[in-house]
């Protein structure tokens, strides 16, 4: 079987189209190449019997090689990408293909790239689009043993519509700004809505995320509110925390918490609180510069304005003599960001009570800028228990708004996701893992400017605490350790973190804090070779000096990182176990292990993400 293809490129993304034929049969096949790491291929047959290839995952080497394998070792798909095209055999070996590199015409406004969804109501089903360079949509649809597949163009104002191999004809648009795809399937058994959205491109923005307001119940115990939010860069942070209950009646909620109580925390100190907000003319001017609810006068309402150093913190809402109902958690940035700044807030989350109705958990985040940003959103109950968590949400389900359309949806995080780019973007935020097979939620997308809710349900109307994440993912890429090797000794202690010095002894913990001389910095940056050369210029090697601000990792219960006990040598230690169920219970908790982030000169400048992906 001889395959001919032509290929587009698009930033990062490098996208293969073409014809294959063997004997009777001929068809089409679509592979796309998502900035060096990871493939996905798409082929079909024509026919009144159509056959059908599905490749995800396939990984790519340092020598732009690339293959899969099944569960036996058997090779699906393998080949090599070059700068002129791509050649390999797929289908076992039975398939070849060549495939010279082409490019899009000035005329194509259609945004190429890689996109995820699912049928909208069936959790296991998965919607996978290629867009090329060129205009054409290939399409991969799959809900058990239910499969299609097609291609077709897409026109200037992102409408699309063709028949898939079976008959059914799907037709929709995808939005020029957004990157969002909504289309619907006409006939066959895959019939249905299905919402999408890319999951690649925009490798760095502009903006950040600005914040994060939770509604969801208030109990007492671990039913209460917890949102977590790190404040990275060297600067102090302006920031306004509210805990708003009383003030949503006038909104038309329900059983709202009558007396809210606010306490911020750093690490499992309690370095602020505030019951009733005081009409404090303070918490009046903050709440007006961001466009925040006003807060009725005299309410019980409870409001902080704090100038906060580079860290991890929590906000805690519960109710005043352990009082329930419906509360609103805020966290606001006051400061106006520069663009492509360090100084942020990452990492946004809120662990609550999932109940049914208005008692489901909401929560609302800005990405803010010019430029697109991608972001990983997570609805975890499950693996909570493993942390220690007790009556936790047994099936999360996860959707994505803006405004009143759902733009991407998720009961559970191994369906309708591309695997490899997931992993990879959780690992890049300082994630921790979710159990394989496990029932919680997550997506990767990439979203414009605006406003943004991620709804938190329990499926068939289930209940209990579940907690939602929204990670800005960091755009430097991972080195695998094993073929990026690091001067100077690595020394791992008791305990889940570890730490090292590189040659020039500056130390690194899992905190992700650089220690090198007077400075002490929650963010670190990479430079190539000559560090003095200013951000923008060539040093003397010619290679342009970067910044690559690299986000803090994740606490495992509310998307922060804790403080953790230290050693005399100044190293993360161990935590004793009573301290950990402690912590979790009260929604702090440890670091995964971190594996180390070298820059071009093999030196070691911050510890983030997971082993086994490359640069």
């Amino acid at each position: 079987m001889l395959v001919t293809a032509e290929a587009s490129a698009a930033s990062s993304e490098t996208t293969y189209s073409g014809n294959f034929a063997s004997g009777s049969d001929s068809g089409r096949i679509t592979l796309i190449n998502t900035g060096g790491r990871t493939a996905v291929a798409i082929a079909q047959t024509n026919g009144p019997s159509p056959k059908f290839f599905f490749y995800q995952g396939i990984t790519v080497d340092s020598g732009n090689g690339f293959s899969l394998t099944d569960s036996t070792g058997a090779t699906l798909i393998s080949g090599r990408f070059s700068d002129t095209g791509a050649t390999g055999t797929f289908d076992g070996g039975r398939a070849s293909f060549i495939s010279p590199v082409t490019f899009g015409t000035s005329t194509t406004t259609v945004p190429s790239g890689l996109y995820n969804g699912n049928l909208t109501g069936r959790a296991a089903s998965t919607v996978v689009g290629i867009v090329g360079a060129d205009g054409t949509l290939s399409l991969y649809v799959a809900d058990g043993s239910a499969r299609d597949a097609g291609s077709g163009g897409v026109s200037a104002n992102g409408a699309f519509a063709f028949n898939l191999a079976s008959g059914a004809r799907v037709a929709g648009t995808i939005q020029m700004s957004s990157r969002f795809l909504s289309g619907t399937i006409t006939g066959g058994s895959l019939a249905g809505a299905s919402p999408g959205a890319s999951s690649t491109g925009s490798s760095f923005s502009d903006g950040v995320l600005r914040n994060v307001s939770t509604r969801g119940a208030v109990g007492s115990g671990e039913r209460v509110l917890v949102a977590g939010f790190v404040v990275s860069g060297d600067t102090p942070k302006r920031m306004l925390v509210r805990a708003i209950g009383p003030g949503l009646a006038g909104l038309g909620v329900t059983g709202t918490l009558a007396n809210p109580n606010l306490l911020l925390y750093r690490g499992s100190s309690i370095i602020n609180q505030n019951d009733d907000w005081g009409n404090n003319p303070e918490a009046q001017a903050a709440a007006a510069q961001v466009g925040a609810l006003p807060l009725p006068a005299g309410s019980r309402d409870s409001a902080l304005v704090v100038t906060l150093n580079p860290g991890i913190y929590t906000a805690v809402v519960g109710g005043v003599n352990a009082s329930s109902g419906v509360a609103l958690a805020e966290v606001f940035d006051l400061d106006v960001p520069e663009p492509f700044t360090a100084q942020k807030v990452l990492n946004l989350s809120t662990r609550g009570d999932v109940g049914t109705g208005d008692r489901i958990l909401v929560a609302g985040f800005v990405v803010n800028g010019s430029s697109a940003k991608r972001v990983l959103i997570r609805a975890v109950g499950p693996a909570l228990g493993a942390l220690g968590v007790s009556g936790t949400l047994a099936d999360p389900f996860l959707r994505i708004f803006q405004g009143t359309s759902v733009i991407r949806e998720n009961d559970n995080w191994e369906s309708g996701n591309n695997l490899a780019l997931l992993l990879d973007a959780a690992a890049k935020s300082g994630a921790f893992a979710l159990p394989a097979g496990g029932k919680d939620a997550a997506v990767l997308l990439t979203l414009p400017p605006g406003s943004y809710s991620a709804q938190v349900s329990g499926v068939g109307g289930t209940t209990g605490i579940s907690l939602v994440e929204v990670y800005e993912v960091p755009w430097g890429l991972l080195i695998d350790p094993a073929r990026n090797p690091v001067r100077g000794p690595v020394r791992r202690p008791r305990g889940r973190g570890f730490c090292f010095s590189d040659p020039d002894g500056a130390r690194s913990s899992s905190a992700g804090v650089i220690q090198t001389g007077l400075s002490r910095r929650p963010h670190a940056t990479r430079s190539f070779k000559d560090p003095a050369t200013p951000l923008g210029r060539r040093d003397g090697a010619g290679r342009r000096r970067r910044e690559h601000p690299v986000a803090p990792a994740c606490d495992p219960t509310i998307g922060g990182v804790a403080d953790r006990p230290r050693e005399a040598t100044g190293h993360a230690g161990p935590a004793p176990a009573r301290k950990l169920r402690e912590d979790a219970q009260r929604g702090i908790g440890t670091e995964p292990d971190l594996p180390r982030r070298v820059d071009q000169d093999q030196r070691v400048k911050v510890s983030r993400g997971q082993p086994g992906f490359r640069q």
